[in-house]
């Protein structure tokens, strides 16, 4: 039995993922998503143009136009367009324990509690602050970046032109 460890879908974009215990199956954006009887019978599942496998307990994150996983031995994968970086994963980027795919850019958190982002950088939503520290999530938007710090305090860059970066000073 396949048991859904976490499901990431958005309306607008173009991927959507499920991560099972056994085997990831992606939806085929370019049909809309087609059914199939899964392996070993059961209900319909979503099948795909390409499927990758992501053991039990890996992470799966639907950009804009790519797509990123985390594989069982904490290394870092992406795929899909590579149009500005975001699906090239920096060398030195070592094993993460969370990753976050935006439009056109690409956040992880290395499993020393440090962000790195790679991609895009037009507002600056990739370069990192140095005084950010550790992390303990991070989330990219198409613009921004934003990032909860080890200490429980919100942190946000890159585009603010609809006040996105800017943290309420309420929040916490």
């Amino acid at each position: 039995m396949k048991t859904l460890l976490a499901i990431i879908a958005a309306a607008s974009l173009v991927v959507s993922c499920g991560v099972f215990e056994e085997e990831q199956t992606s939806i085929d954006a370019t049909s809309g998503g087609t059914t199939a009887a899964p392996t070993g019978g059961g209900d319909s599942t979503p099948t795909a143009a390409v499927t990758k496998r992501i053991s039990a307990g890996g992470e799966a994150q639907a950009g804009g136009q790519h797509t990123c996983g985390i594989k069982s031995n904490g290394t870092a994968q992406c795929w899909g367009s590579d149009s500005n970086g975001q699906s090239t994963v920096p060398s030195d980027l070592g094993s993460v324990s969370s990753i976050s795919a935006g439009s056109w850019f690409t956040c992880a958190i290395k499993t020393n509690g440090t962000a790195q982002c790679w991609g895009y950088d037009g507002n600056g939503q990739s370069t990192v602050p140095s005084d950010l520290g550790s992390v303990s999530s991070i989330s990219v938007g198409s613009e921004n970046t934003c990032a909860i710090k080890s200490n429980g305090t919100a942190q946000c860059w890159g585009s603010d032109s609809n006040g996105q970066s800017t943290v309420p000073s309420d929040l916490g």
